[in-house]
């Protein structure tokens, strides 16, 4: 489908739905990735009065965790009047998770309550909204509603790996490992080209003790993201465990280079010292962090300025 589009392209280059159409067969292809968000930007760059394009790119950005920019084209885009056929409830999903970003979850829950009343009759809709739901009433503390709208949600739709996904985070956030990583199981089943569902299940490997599972979580998920500081910050506490020092040593030095001046790198430097000064002693428990979904807006920053440095040029 790609190379069709692409074919299309060569003949119309400044063709929209084609460009948009591009933007969303690589978004499939490479979740998060910088081709889908660079052909909705081209759209839009072609298309500066298009609702869709701006939708696109307003999407992709807050999928990436910049959810600000997201936030000032989703306002322009429902200011346009014209060829978007998107759906009305959608844009209005995006609407409230912004809205949690700008600090008034209970506000966007509200919001969420009535659009999941009329969704009821689309089960994947109905389940996509709940889990936004849950991830508010998560922003709120309220971890008892969290966990219960992502139980409906999957119930919903269990091909919905954002809900097992969620719901597993949750587990890790609760310390409660066997049953996250069972729901973090089951996200993969989904999608398994998702690294921080593989970093948070080998999390949860590596505080019940398996560690060589968990080192191969964490391997998976450097593989799909190198750039992961956290993966590398776990893959080298495993290291550590596992008495494999030199192994250690080189996660945290990358982990160090790529994470400068964040809180993870101290952790890293730290953990280094303690490896360079042979005081390190093989730990089994306590050493992961976890990563969630807010550490991605650092990539998202990098991905958006280089975006924008490509267009300039």
């Amino acid at each position: 489908a790609l190379e069709a589009v692409c074919e299309s392209l060569k003949k119309d280059p400044l063709n929209l739905e084609a460009l948009v159409a591009k933007g969303d067969l690589q978004e499939i292809l490479k979740p998060l990735g910088t081709a889908g968000i660079r052909a909705f930007f081209l759209a839009l760059k072609c298309h500066p009065t298009s609702q869709l394009a701006r939708y696109k790119a307003a999407f992709a950005l807050a999928k990436r965790g910049f959810l600000r920019e997201a936030g000032r084209h989703l306002q322009i885009a429902k200011d346009i009047q014209g060829d978007s056929v998107m759906d009305k409830d959608v844009a209005e999903e995006l609407g409230a998770m912004l809205i949690v970003e700008s600090g008034d979850p209970n506000k966007a829950a509200y919001q969420l309550d009535h659009m999941i009343d009329r969704q009821r009759d689309d089960k994947k809709s109905h389940s996509a909204l709940l889990v936004s739901r849950g991830i508010c009433h998560q922003a709120m503390d309220d971890l008892f509603l969290a966990k219960r709208d992502f139980k409906l949600a999957f119930k919903a739709d269990p091909d919905n790996h954002e809900a097992t996904y969620n719901l597993g985070c949750l587990y890790v956030k609760e310390q409660d490992w066997r049953n996250a990583e069972i729901q973090l199981n089951k996200s993969l089943v989904s999608f398994a080209a998702n690294p921080l569902a593989l970093l948070n299940r080998g999390v949860a490997q590596f505080n019940m003790s398996r560690l060589k599972m968990a080192l191969k979580d964490f391997n998976a998920a450097l593989e799909l993201d190198p750039s992961m500081a956290q993966a590398l910050l776990n893959r080298g506490a495993t290291n550590q465990a596992l008495g494999r020092l030199a192994e250690a040593e080189k996660d945290f030095s990358q982990a160090i280079a790529i994470s400068e001046g964040s809180s993870e790198a101290y952790l890293c430097r730290e953990n280094l010292m303690q490896v360079q000064a042979g005081t390190a002693r093989p730990r089994t428990r306590g050493a992961a962090q976890v990563q969630d979904n807010a550490a991605l807006q650092t990539q998202a920053l990098r991905d958006y300025a280089n975006i924008l440095v490509q267009e300039e040029t």
